[in-house]
């Protein structure tokens, strides 16, 4: 399997999931797998990776397993009495018939918002959404000019106040 891993940006709005390089040790650790044995049963690992949220943690630590609970460990010598640590049942072993090779077993389910439709009102219709948000940026980038400006004008009104007092 290959981890869920979120997109770079979030496009319209929402976020999707793509395909990722490989599982980090966190999620390999939850899962209760072993790096190398990771390496050894079809697991991408990748150790550079590192886990920036709970959710995808969670959700890849999920997914190793249940991959871990259908996977079928075939014995290397068949014709030996005892299987190994690890390898399935003989029983496990004749019910699996024919091997899974589709791609859509361990699909990533994306995340599907869906936005409810709002009556307009008539506060919505009042104004330009555009020029509140163009007023809304410029007092964010120039707040620090006006308030120096408000500053100058105080100290000029109290300049003239004294003198014409004198």
């Amino acid at each position: 399997p290959i981890p869920c891993v979120p997109w770079q940006s979030q496009t319209s709005g929402h976020q999707r999931r793509v395909h990722g390089r490989g599982f980090t040790l966190d999620e390999l650790k939850r899962a209760g797998i072993n790096p190398k044995q990771a390496l050894s049963i079809g697991i991408a690992v990748d150790h550079r990776r590192r886990n920036k949220c709970d959710e995808s943690l969670k959700l890849n630590a999920k997914r190793l397993r249940e991959y871990k609970s259908r996977l079928v460990i075939f014995p290397l010598k068949p014709t030996s009495s005892k299987p190994k640590k690890g390898d399935s049942s003989a029983d496990d072993i004749k019910a699996v018939g024919d091997q899974i090779t589709t791609k859509g077993v361990f699909e990533i389910e994306q995340p599907n918002p869906r936005l409810r439709a709002v009556k307009v009102t008539p506060e919505m219709t009042e104004g330009s959404v555009y020029r509140k948000l163009c007023e809304a940026r410029a007092d964010q980038k120039l707040w620090r000019q006006r308030e120096i400006r408000k500053e100058q004008a105080a100290q000029k009104k109290q300049r003239r106040r004294r003198r014409n007092r004198s």
